[in-house]
């Protein structure tokens, strides 16, 4: 699975770009912050700023995952906070 992070700012900044339709700039700005290829950069571009292929992550940076992979990465990000949550629940329970 291909998957980087990056600022939110500066995936704020990306979709603003995308939005003003300079997708070369995006993809650009994407590629030196990221420091990822001209592949995964134009294809966080055209899903990440049209479809929403990417997703927040608790630290405040994103996380990119191609659109063909966000159903089972989704699926392993429930798994882990349903996890999450019924740890914690456990431990409310034992107070």
């Amino acid at each position: 699975m291909i998957q980087w992070k990056i600022k939110e700012a500066t995936c704020r900044d990306a979709v603003d770009i995308c939005d003003r339709g300079d997708k070369v700039k995006a993809i650009k700005l994407i590629r030196n912050e990221a420091g990822c290829g001209l592949r995964e950069a134009k294809e966080f571009v055209e899903t990440g700023c049209d479809f929403g292929a990417v997703y927040k992550s608790h630290s405040g940076d994103c996380e990119f995952v191609p659109a063909e992979e966000s159903v089972s990465y989704l699926m392993g990000r429930l798994f882990e906070l349903t996890a999450e949550i019924a740890a914690i629940h456990s431990k409310l329970e034992k107070m």
